[in-house]
Formats: C-alpha cells, sequence, structure tokens
C-alpha cells in the first residue's frame, strides 16, 4: 500500500506517453512516436494504429515524406547508438530497414525534400568518424551515394537539399566551416565553435547563431556570397532557445533565463504566440507544422499539469488537445532560483518541495548530465515530482559548465570538474539550509553521465558534506574515460528532436581541464578523478550502468566498484545487459527508480514501494551488494 502523499512510479513515468507528434505535410495525418504498453517506443498513426512493432528502444528522429505516405525515421540497435535508416509506408505499412546489410550506421537524416520523394542522409564512411552522403528513394528505399566524406564532422543541407556547408573539426575543438566548394567561410575558436553554428539554409541566406562577437549567441543572418552579416536578435542574459520559420522566412525565436519567453518578427505569429502563451504557459515548443503553416503541433510543459501536445490551428486560434500525461494527483509545483555561488556567478536552479513540507527535510541535488550543450528548465520533471513524493526536497542547478547563459558561463567550468563545478552544487545547498529547507545531515546526489560524476565527486571531495550519492553511467575516473571518447559524436537536443547537440573530444579535453596523452596535462584528470580518492569514501553510494554504453563504458562502474569492494566497502551495484548510456526500458526503468527509492529510504529515510512482480519479471538486471 503507498503512502497517500506517494505517487506510484507508473504514473510518473507511464509507458504509453506521447514523446512526439508530427503533422503530414497535406495536414491530413499524425505520426506519433510513444511508448506500446510493453514500454517500447514505436510510431503510430492518429487512429491508434501502430506502424511499428519494435521490442526495443529507441527512435530517434523521424519526418514525413512529401506527399504524407511515408515516414523515414532513425533507429536505435542496443543502446549502442548505431542508428539504422527506416522507411514505413503509412497505408501498406510496409516496413524497410535501408541500412540492414550495414554493420556501423550510426546514421543521420539531414533532410526531407518538400517537393520530391527523397531524402538525404548520412551513414558512416571508410572512416567511420565521418558520415558520406546519400540520396534516399523514399519509394524504393534505395540509396546513391552523392558525398564521399573523408574530412568532415558536420554538414547542412540548402532548400534543394544540395550541400551547402561542411565543418571540419579539429583536434583542439577549433572549427572551421567551408561552403561546398571546399572554400572557406569561418574560422571559429574553441570557445566559439561551442556555440555558434547555421541552423537553416535558404539560398545564400544562412540563419545562424553567434558568439563570435557576444557572450550570450546572437542570432544572425550571413549571405554565404558576400559575407554580409545582420544581427536580427540577442539577448544579454540568455542564449537563443527555439526558432519558428515559415517556410524560408525567421518568424520567432524564444529565449530561456529561468522561464522562457517568445519573441516575434511578424504580427500574425505575435498573436499567436500570445494566445499559446496565455492559453497553455510560455513552456512549449513547435514541433511540426503543415505545409501551409495553418496548422502547429505544439508541446508545452507544466509541473502541475506535465507534458500535453495541441493542434493549433492559427486561421481562427482554436487549440486541440492531442496527448497529455494522465491527470495525477499531488503534483507539486516547481520554484525558479537565482542563487548566487561563493565567486559571484548568478546559478539559475529549480526547487521542488514535498506536499506539506514542515521544516527542513532530506535534500536531493539532481546535476544535469551533459555537463555542456545541456541545461535544467522550468517545467514537468517526473524526476522531481517522483522524489518529492517521497519526502525529499529536489534541487536541480545549472552549474558553470551549464549552456544556455553565454559562453563565459560556461568556460568558467574549465578545468573545475570537481573543483568549482562542484563548489556550485554546495553553494545552492547551503543556500537551502540556510533557508530552513534541507537536513544539513541529509544531503544526497543523484546524477547520470555528468551528474553522475558529480555525484561521485561529492563523496570522494567533500567526504563529509554529503549523506549519500546515486551514480548512473557515471565517469569514476576522467582519463579513462576520455580515452575511449570518440573524436566527436552528435545525439538530439532532447528526446525526437530535429536539432542535435553536437560534442567534441576537443571539448571535453578543454572541459574537464587536461589531454590523457599529455602527461602534465593528464596529472590534473587523476586529481579530479573519483577513483584515486575513495580512501576519502566513507558513505554509501549506489552506481548504475548499461552494458552497452557507447558514452561513459561501463568499465567506468566496475573499477570503483572493486576499488571500493577491495577496501572492504563495496557499493550497491545495479547493471543492465539490454541496456546503454541510460535506461530506456519501461521494466528496466521501474526497477532502477525502485532499488534508487530503497536506497535513499534506507539513507535518508524517505518513503519507499517495493519494485512490482511484473518488472521483476521483464527485466535483465544484475543487482550485486
Amino acid at each position: 500500500m503507498l503512502n497517500a502523499q506517494m505517487i506510484s512510479r507508473e504514473e510518473l513515468f507511464n509507458p504509453v506517453k506521447i514523446l512526439s507528434v508530427k503533422i503530414s505535410p497535406s495536414g491530413h495525418h499524425f505520426c506519433e512516436v510513444r511508448c506500446d504498453q510493453k514500454g517500447t517506443m514505436n510510431l503510430f498513426l492518429e487512429d491508434g494504429k501502430a506502424l511499428t512493432h519494435f521490442t526495443d528502444p529507441e527512435i530517434k528522429r523521424f519526418y514525413w515524406s512529401n506527399d504524407s505516405t511515408k515516414i523515414v525515421f532513425l533507429k536505435d540497435v542496443g543502446g549502442t547508438r548505431n542508428f539504422h535508416i527506416w522507411i514505413v509506408d503509412i497505408n501498406t505499412k510496409e516496413l524497410k530497414n535501408c541500412t540492414e546489410e550495414r554493420e556501423l550506421v550510426l546514421g543521420n537524416i539531414y533532410g526531407v525534400s518538400s517537393t520530391q520523394s527523397r531524402a538525404v542522409v548520412g551513414i558512416a564512411g571508410e572512416n567511420p568518424l565521418y558520415h558520406d552522403v546519400y540520396s534516399l528513394d523514399l519509394n524504393t528505399g534505395s540509396l546513391e551515394k552523392i558525398y564521399t566524406n573523408s574530412r568532415f564532422a558536420r554538414i547542412w543541407l540548402d532548400d534543394n537539399l544540395d550541400i551547402a556547408l561542411k565543418a571540419e573539426v579539429h583536434k583542439n575543438g577549433a572549427m572551421t566551416l567551408v561552403h561546398a566548394n571546399d572554400e572557406v567561410l569561418l574560422n571559429l575558436s574553441p570557445d566559439d565553435s561551442f556555440h555558434t553554428t547555421p541552423v537553416a539554409i535558404h539560398g545564400s541566406c544562412c540563419t545562424f547563431l553567434d558568439t563570435r562577437t557576444s557572450d550570450t549567441t546572437s542570432l544572425k543572418t550571413l549571405d554565404l556570397k558576400t559575407g554580409e552579416e545582420q544581427i536580427l536578435a540577442h539577448d544579454p542574459k540568455s542564449d537563443i532557445g527555439g526558432l519558428i520559420f515559415e517556410g524560408n522566412r525567421l518568424v520567432a525565436y524564444s529565449t530561456c533565463y529561468t522561464k522562457t519567453t517568445w519573441h516575434a518578427f511578424d504580427p500574425k505569429v505575435k498573436s499567436d504566440l500570445d494566445f499559446l502563451s496565455q492559453r497553455i504557459s510560455t513552456e512549449f515548443e513547435l514541433l511540426s507544422q503543415s505545409a501551409d503553416h495553418n496548422i502547429w503541433i505544439v508541446r508545452s510543459t507544466s509541473p502541475l499539469n506535465g507534458v500535453r501536445i495541441f493542434r493549433f490551428k492559427r486561421s481562427d486560434q482554436t487549440l486541440t488537445l492531442l496527448s497529455q500525461s494522465p491527470k495525477i494527483e499531488g503534483l507539486v509545483d516547481m520554484k525558479p532560483l537565482v542563487i548566487p555561488s561563493r565567486d559571484g556567478l548568478n546559478l539559475v536552479c529549480y526547487l521542488t518541495l514535498p506536499k506539506h513540507q514542515k521544516g527542513p527535510v532530506p535534500l536531493i541535488l539532481f546535476p544535469h548530465g551533459g555537463p555542456f550543450q545541456a541545461r535544467d528548465s522550468f517545467g514537468f520533471n517526473a524526476y522531481h515530482q517522483w522524489l518529492a513524493s517521497r519526502g525529499y526536497a529536489v534541487l536541480s542547478v545549472n552549474f558553470r559548465l551549464s549552456s544556455g547563459f553565454g559562453k563565459s558561463f560556461v568556460t568558467a567550468g574549465n578545468g573545475e570538474w570537481g573543483g568549482k563545478a562542484q563548489d556550485d552544487l554546495i553553494d545552492a545547498a547551503n543556500w537551502c539550509i540556510k533557508e530552513k529547507i534541507a537536513d544539513p545531515e541529509k544531503i544526497a546526489l543523484f546524477g547520470g553521465s555528468y551528474g553522475g560524476y558529480a555525484a561521485l565527486a561529492g563523496l570522494a571531495f567533500t567526504p563529509d558534506y554529503f549523506a549519500c550519492c546515486v551514480a548512473a553511467c557515471a565517469p569514476s575516473n576522467l582519463k579513462t574515460v576520455m580515452q575511449k571518447v570518440p573524436l566527436y559524436w552528435e545525439s538530439s537536443a532532447s528526446p525526437l528532436s530535429d536539432e542535435g547537440v553536437f560534442f567534441t573530444k576537443g571539448a571535453f579535453v578543454t572541459s574537464m581541464g587536461g589531454d590523457p596523452d599529455h602527461e602534465e596535462e593528464s596529472k590534473h584528470l587523476e586529481l579530479r578523478s573519483p577513483l584515486n580518492h575513495i580512501d576519502n569514501i566513507k558513505r554509501p553510494f549506489l552506481l548504475i550502468h548499461g552494458d552497452n554504453d557507447p558514452i561513459v563504458a561501463k568499465s567506468e562502474s566496475d573499477q570503483i566498484f572493486e576499488a571500493m569492494k577491495q577496501k572492504g566497502l563495496p557499493p550497491t551495484y545495479l547493471s543492465f545487459p539490454d541496456e546503454g548510456h541510460g535506461v530506456r526500458k519501461f521494466h528496466n526503468l521501474m526497477i532502477e527508480l525502485a532499488t534508487c527509492e530503497k536506497f535513499f529510504a534506507e539513507t535518508l529515510g524517505g518513503t519507499y514501494e517495493p519494485p512490482s512482480e511484473e518488472d521483476l519479471k521483464h527485466s535483465q538486471f544484475k543487482l550485486v551488494k
């Protein structure tokens, strides 16, 4: 029996939620990506009929064909991020893996034609670091190579799906943008290449984000023929966020410091954005629009209303709810905060408190992954709600290294993994203690990827401050994790987002403060590696890792587990043989959360809901204590 204040994990992390919706160019159909009854991502039409029946995650991106009859999408294999390129016909339900014969695909979809039944895609070439470019016939699934790539990490297309720009990434993280003919357009420093990027190319007009002459990103246009630039927008407190185009015309953009603000260049679009802001809040994004731009599909997020997806008909400003999170009793609001660090930086934070809180309670710091090209934002956060319903205050801190607040905020964290970036978390926790929100004897860390590193660093570098930590897919040794980092990789900015987040090894070298191949610099990595400070660790911790993790190898958890075992203080270790970087399968996720919940209950004193027999039956987890 659940405590009356507790919300079940199944409700909060419901497996049948719709993750994304895209309207067909004709405006007559919707394609939904949502989890089926077994918790696996699949494609569905608006009538609920399944187009795919995959048994393992995950779908990365999906696009309609120009004639609204087919959908092309990327599908992962076993959590390895080896994305294959698939096509499904919505009428015949014929499903085709266009890259089935290729062992290593690492696929990408660069663009889909608005006039022809074709797409342009990227597939790992002879050197898997670089994508060769292919034209994909969406009727037959046949691939025709149109560019052999031996040098460029990124490629941008114009309206005609011709290659317009390419980017060469240098070892130090600097980047050179070149035209299709390899003539140099821009040379970007490591700091500027981090945030300066083209976002759309229409003819010779390139819309791009730029930090070469500003701290936060400026929204600009660049004439690729003349080199003439024009600034369209700039916010000194935060980077430019979402962009809305109507064909080749940029009509709106957003910014976000603590909450999102929308800005329009067109009066009609301003009226539409104001209407949506008043009806569903400003925290929304445009997922897709019909070819005539009259119908928008928007996704909103709110702490009390969850995630909702709407069909918005602009001509008469009618709003139709397509999907919403299950109505959950007991949700609590999220409070945006700006907390000063000890050296004067403003840290944008988000706090969620348990219902009917009286006096100080245990606090769980929940640092995000990345760490750069990522940030925490206002909205529905299932992890916040879950932990708050168990009796904990939850705080997400945009520590230095987080993106969204300008390049100087990111670079202030260079070399400060386990240092000033860690101090930011403690400064935010101390604020909560001072405000009588948090019990100083019960402060914990819970995070994945970089957040997992921060969790381990908390116990290793400040052993008396934290009561415990949970570290998922966490680097334990900055030197060994760096030795396995690829030259670069790209992932979605958010689930099923068309926007990519681009990482380079050079950026990690700069961020961590050392190159493992340079003797002097590697000493800094060793100094900031929790594995090398296990003698300091005296509080309990839980490790979580997927066996197939291609980004932070499972050996990172294995090695700190073995070291602590030899010390006679082995942590609890939960692993999943069928997962990669993060837990995606629903029953595995429920086991992960139940294990975390029990661990926190034992160390911090919150409430606990045991795992269900169904989850125990269908998960292949391994738990070692």
